[in-house]
């Protein structure tokens, strides 16, 4: 159980996750002026005490996976010095409290895998001005998004995995336009309409996940100022038209999913990849041509092709296509090429007349 006489010494701090407590949080631990409790990954029961959400010097409060904590966030507390709150993968439960923003010091709100949390996120939430981290992935909360939410300026991390709250039709000119996001989930949210131009707001993204959604027409030229994307997931909706030539301002790609869309026409602008990892586009998208690409042909069987000619000095040609060995270390560390992808641990460099063609899970 929880361990007796806490509210009897000094501890301010206490850290006792993964210790398989049993029994409810006592009331005695309330006359401690607590700044981090870390209560997580145990068998607590009960409710959480409406003295520990009253607090005014818990700065740090973790409940996360504590199946048998039950009832959910009450409306009127004031936890005035919360920086870090975390309850995901629990079974906390109902509507986040119209007053959230109250809570002006909280920087971090994880709610994720805690199914039994519904509702919409309460447009008071916008007060809170130095949020930087919010996981509401696979919660049960449903939109619209609040008009408030575009005040979130210090937003860096948001997941929003497998629920609704984007899904309205201006929830993405919202997002878009908060430009201190890295990591952006919006994965299954059954999002409509286009992909607005304030997407190049987006400046400092490194993931961008738009996966398995609604979204139609074509990619905005803005999509070139995604200068620090590390994974672009565009895969599963009705995007249409051709790939932008823009996109070849896109640098250092590790991942880039465009599949199961309705592109047309070549994926064929250079990219300079540092660190080359998966590509993945679809088949009837056609490989880069050799003008311009610095990449010879792949000769015919039985032919050769001069050393100086090769993309690299080991490159083999392979069915059509260039190889070169993964573990080659190029000049400088990079080499100006089109389309990269992984097969079997070798760098592909599809050349002209070629396609390239993965699987859904990107298994290059």
């Amino acid at each position: 159980t929880f361990p007796n006489g806490t509210g009897s010494t000094n501890l301010t701090t206490l850290v006792l996750r993964a210790n398989k407590l049993t029994g409810p949080i006592p009331d005695d631990a309330s006359t401690r002026p607590w700044g981090t409790l870390e209560l997580g990954s145990n068998n607590l029961t009960g409710t959480v005490p409406l003295w520990l959400w009253n607090s005014s010097t818990i700065g740090r409060l973790t409940l996360a996976q504590n199946g048998y904590l039950t009832g959910g966030i009450p409306y009127g507390v004031t936890p005035t010095s919360l920086t870090f709150l975390d309850i995901s993968y629990s079974n906390f439960e109902g509507e986040l409290p119209s007053d959230i923003g109250n809570w002006s010091a909280l920087k971090t709100l994880l709610l994720g895998f805690s199914p039994r949390i519904n509702g919409s996120l309460p447009s008071s939430i916008g007060n809170l001005a130095d949020l930087e981290y919010l996981d509401a992935q696979y919660t049960s909360l449903t939109g619209p998004l609040p008009q408030s939410f575009a005040s979130l300026s210090q937003l860096s991390k948001l997941f929003l995995t497998n629920t609704s709250v984007a899904s309205g039709s201006d929830s993405l000119s919202i997002i878009f336009n908060l430009t201190k996001l890295e990591s952006l989930y919006l994965e299954n949210n059954g999002i409509t309409g286009t992909i607005p131009e304030s997407i190049g707001n987006l400046t400092r993204v490194l993931r961008l996940i738009l996966y398995g959604n609604q979204l139609e027409g074509t990619l905005p030229v803005s999509i070139r100022n995604l200068a620090s994307i590390e994974a672009l997931d565009l895969r599963m909706n009705r995007l249409n038209g051709s790939i932008p030539t823009s996109m070849s301002y896109i640098l250092t790609p590790t991942v880039i999913y465009l599949s199961q869309n309705q592109f047309s026409g070549c994926f064929d602008q250079p990219t300079v990849i540092t660190y080359p990892d998966r590509c993945q586009i679809d088949a009837n998208l056609c490989g880069c041509t050799t003008a311009g690409c610095g990449v010879p042909a792949c000769p015919s069987r039985g032919s050769n092709v001069s050393v100086v000619d090769k993309p690299a000095p080991t490159a083999e040609c392979r069915n059509g296509i260039w190889v070169i060995p993964s573990s080659i270390t190029l000049s400088g560390g990079q080499v100006l090429i089109r389309n990269p992808t992984l097969i079997g641990g070798d760098l592909v460099i599809v050349t002209s007349n070629s396609k390239l063609s993965l699987s859904p899970s990107g298994g290059a």
